[in-house]
């Protein structure tokens, strides 16, 4: 919450929340709720593309050159979390060490965390049974 543009992002999330009803009919029956929602997702929408833009533009810049140096390890283990070619205990391990690489450096919101969890577990499948021949 160091940036500005962040900042107004998050504020213009909060109004967009606020402006909504609790019950979607309303805005069908009351033209000014429909227009100060619509005007909120609107700021909102465009405080997110904002956000987003910046981000992309200054990317790792503002990381020292040790921090670029694991949020590159971060990756490439990530990578391998997902390589499907590589064994299960490996994944599994390269996903443990790309969290490491990554406290201190990047705090992921609680469903970002989640997608990327739900999206490694898929890549690790269930480990094999005891005695089951593997592929390589």
């Amino acid at each position: 919450m160091r940036e500005p543009l962040t900042v107004d992002f998050h504020r213009a999330r909060r109004d967009a929340e606020a402006a909504r009803p609790d019950d979607p009919d309303q805005l069908l029956t009351e033209p000014a709720d429909l227009a100060a929602y619509r005007e909120a997702v609107r700021r909102y929408e465009t405080a997110f593309d904002r956000a987003e833009q910046e981000a992309r533009r200054r990317r790792t810049s503002d990381f020292s050159p040790a921090e670029q140096q694991a949020l590159l390890r971060a990756k490439r283990f990530l990578a391998l979390a997902e390589d499907p070619g590589a064994g299960h205990a490996e994944r599994q391990s390269a996903y443990r060490r790309a969290t490491r690489e990554l406290e201190g450096l990047v705090v992921l919101p609680t469903g970002a965390t989640d997608a990327v969890e739900q999206r490694i577990a898929g890549a690790l499948g269930s480990p094999p049974a005891a005695g089951e021949a593997t592929t390589a």
